[in-house]
């Protein structure tokens, strides 16, 4: 199926395919709103149609786009996040001054971030944490930033991914758009722990995705802080946990734990408490299992603050921010949360990126125990217009081996 807008005084029509999914549907609106503000500038593609002939949104995702000009019709060719920015680009840059002409090219080239290595991992693993904010009205677009979050991990392909506020918001509210099944579609399946319970509902918020074909989910559990502020509502409680799955990789035997937390909003004294109950946990998986721990989330606590120092000063842990060899992001991981665009229909940021800020940052990835063998290359936070518009969180992932 092929839908069109148009902008009849410029006589410009943009198409795209229902095959290219959401990403050709976003960047379709993109365009137009782009070229519709252009005004008499955009008389340069008049009398032309802009066609998205995306590839099937199935295929495995790449960064590599094409735009190829002929005649009255300028077909666009990307999958992929990335890709699609760099379709962007290509565009705006035409309306200020560059030739409209043919061009084949890889989108990560344009990045000098963490955004290059979507495609180019730098260890033999990787893993990701991601709050994916569960504010369910209208005005927040729940179920569309299911799928955005769900394109972003396909993009970085990471082995496991540990999730934050994946609350009932997140899931059975949004019916088929339920954060697992468009998880699902993507390729990744939720690491199920033999027992949730909490205040409200017994619904895991700090949930475990993994990809099965590169990874096995071996075991794995669920904790709910006992540290509480009694003073928050009981889904704000209930989201104040963590989960924790070993893994196995497919691709070098290796097994690992991956822990996923969401620590208390209000309170550093409390989250200072439920830091001490994390640790306790990660020495006990520890003895137990003798392998490699990542520990990620939502912590709620900059570097200065209790919770963060327990952590990284009492506990010893090393955080993959002063680990990593070959790239470290130093943005703010959160920001305002993005709202719905009531005349575009989408998704849409409603702030601005803040970087070398990164001393502000609540989300971090710490190592509680590893191998002397151990390497930390990338600690990376997934910073571009799409990711600032799927939540109030950049997503972050580590590339490491041992």
């Amino acid at each position: 199926m092929i839908f069109t807008f148009e902008l009849e005084k410029e006589q410009i029509k943009i198409s795209y395919r229902s095959e290219g999914g959401y990403l050709a549907k976003r960047n379709a609106i993109l365009l137009f709103d782009e070229l519709q503000k252009a005004g008499d500038v955009a008389q340069i593609f008049s009398e032309k149609t802009i066609f998205f002939d995306c590839y099937n949104q199935t295929v495995c995702p790449s960064d590599e786009y094409q735009v190829l000009p002929e005649g009255d019709r300028i077909s666009v060719f990307a999958n992929g996040i990335l890709a699609y920015e760099g379709v962007q680009k290509y565009f705006h840059d035409v309306l200020h001054g560059n030739q409209l002409s043919a061009v084949r090219a890889k989108a990560s080239a344009m990045y000098s971030d963490a955004n290059r290595f979507a495609f180019d991992p730098q260890g033999n693993h990787r893993v990701m944490f991601y709050n994916v904010l569960w504010d369910n009205t209208v005005l927040f677009s729940p179920a569309e930033r299911n799928i955005m979050a769900s394109l972003i991990v396909r993009e970085f392909a990471p082995e496991v991914v540990g999730m934050q506020e994946c609350g009932t918001r997140k899931r059975e509210e949004q019916a088929s758009l339920d954060i697992a099944n468009v998880m699902k579609e993507v390729g990744f399946l939720e690491a199920l722990m033999p027992k949730v319970e909490n205040n409200y509902q017994n619904i895991n918020c700090t949930p475990l995705f993994y990809n099965p074909d590169v990874t096995e989910f071996l075991d794995g559990g669920y904790h709910w802080y006992r540290a509480q502020n009694p003073d928050a509502w009981c889904m704000d409680q209930a989201s104040k946990s963590l989960s924790w799955g070993r893994f196995r990789s497919k691709k070098d035997d290796n097994c690992f734990i991956v822990i996923s937390t969401h620590m208390c909003t209000q309170s550093d004294e409390v989250r200072e408490a439920q830091a001490k109950e994390a640790c306790e946990l990660c020495d006990s998986l520890f003895e137990k299992y003798d392998v490699p721990l990542i520990f990620g989330g939502d912590f709620n606590s900059t570097v200065a603050s209790k919770g963060y120092r327990y952590y990284h000063d009492v506990a010893r842990y090393p955080d993959a921010q002063e680990e990593a060899t070959v790239y470290t992001s130093q943005v703010k991981s959160y920001y305002r949360r993005p709202e719905l665009d009531m005349k575009l229909w989408i998704s849409m940021p409603t702030a601005e990126i803040c970087d070398h800020c990164s001393q502000e940052s609540i989300d971090h990835i710490l190592f509680p125990h590893m191998p002397s063998e151990f390497r930390t290359a990338v600690f990376g936070q997934i910073v571009n217009p799409f990711a600032l518009a799927a939540s109030d969180h950049f997503p972050m992932y580590v590339d490491f081996s041992f």
